[in-house]
């Protein structure tokens, strides 16, 4: 999960994450918000 309030700051860490191979999950734009997504995940 990538939680950042820039977008292109959040499209480059995700292709540093993802280049060795990780996975990222979701992008969120506050931690208000990826909570709420990791509790639609949960249910």
């Amino acid at each position: 999960m990538i939680v950042e309030d820039e977008a292109l700051l959040a499209l480059e860490l995700e292709s540093e994450i993802e280049a060795p191979g990780h996975e990222v999950t979701g992008q969120a734009m506050s931690s208000k918000t990826a909570y709420e997504l990791i509790d639609n995940r949960r249910a």
